[in-house]
């Protein structure tokens, strides 16, 4: 006799909606700080010419993505780096990953793998603590 077992995705998505506000709130905290440290990474990475691409790299708060995840997006160019006669390719996108004629000088990536393995601990650590009822 073969037994299904249904219902498992409904579970997990009610489950990930209703991780406790303690809980939830302690992760962000962990994701800005490892985020922070990322953005300080790439900064001292990213090739300066005027300084302008460097003082574009930021993060965002917190937020609730549409598959329920909660993330923090590391962010690098904004309207100001857009290059190009039509002003359609952006120099963040161009330095890190290269293009016709020019070498790829990766900033963002290369800041994040170095962080990867503290990010994830201090998330552990934030999710510990809150389950402890300890303030992150």
């Amino acid at each position: 006799m073969k037994l299904t077992v249904t219902g498992l995705d409904a579970l997990k998505k009610r489950l990930e909606k209703t991780l406790p506000e303690e809980i939830r709130e302690n992760i962000g905290k962990a994701m800005v700080r490892g985020a922070e440290r990322v953005v300080r990474g790439a900064q001292a990475l990213v090739p300066t010419d005027s300084g302008h691409l460097k003082s574009t790299i930021g993060h965002t708060e917190p937020r609730v993505g549409k598959n329920g995840k909660l993330y923090v997006a590391i962010t690098a160019g904004d309207v100001s780096t857009q290059v190009g006669q039509a002003r359609n390719f952006q120099l963040a996108r161009i330095v890190e990953f290269g293009a016709q004629g020019r070498a790829a000088e990766p900033f963002l990536m290369p800041a994040y793998r170095a962080q990867k393995r503290s990010i994830r601990a201090g998330i552990s650590r934030a999710i510990k603590k809150a389950a402890q009822g300890q303030k992150g």
